[in-house]
């Protein structure tokens, strides 16, 4: 199945790209309009997950693949490929990211299915909560175990935050 949709983009509010010197890329306003004409194109497997985006205007693609029994899902796009790797609660376990030679974040939950610990390189983040479903605090360390994220969260009786203290500076 695919689906298209078209964005226009009005170049008076991308001050930084255009101003009225620097005019439309002629291939890319193909009607002569004014507008950045582009088209995205999606594509979907049979079980309507996205697998093919493609933008005309940058020609770049995104592909997705979905591995179903071996609960993973890789993104290619021009940065590199990304591998998200679920647990049997199909929660994240780990992303393997293209940038920093294919570095690993890991992911720990608790018996609520909250995250605990997040593992990235460099830091380490520890979350605890607040008895309920709201972070109650978010440290990180450093690789020296120094802290360099140190926030404790305070809420409205209606659960919304009021207060982020940082707590260690």
């Amino acid at each position: 199945m695919k689906r298209v949709g078209t964005i226009g983009f009005l170049l008076f509010f991308i001050f930084m790209l255009y101003d009225q010197t620097t005019p439309v890329d002629p291939l890319k306003d193909t009607d002569g309009d004014g507008y950045l004409n582009s088209e995205t194109t999606s594509e979907y497997d049979a079980n309507n997950r996205l697998i093919k985006q493609t933008v005309t205007h940058s020609g770049t693609s995104t592909i997705h693949n979905y591995q179903d029994k071996e609960d993973v899902e890789t993104t290619q796009t021009a940065l590199g490929k990304t591998k998200v790797t679920r647990n049997k609660e199909d929660l994240v376990s780990s992303v393997q990211i293209p940038n920093y030679d294919g570095a690993t974040i890991t992911y720990d939950y608790n018996l609520s299915e909250r995250i605990r610990t997040i593992r990235a390189p460099g830091v380490v983040t520890d979350f605890t909560y607040n008895g309920g479903t709201k972070v109650a605090t978010m440290k990180g360390r450093n690789n020296a175990g120094a802290l360099v994220v140190d926030l404790a969260y305070t809420y409205t009786d209606t659960e919304q935050i009021s207060q982020i203290t940082n707590a260690g500076w």
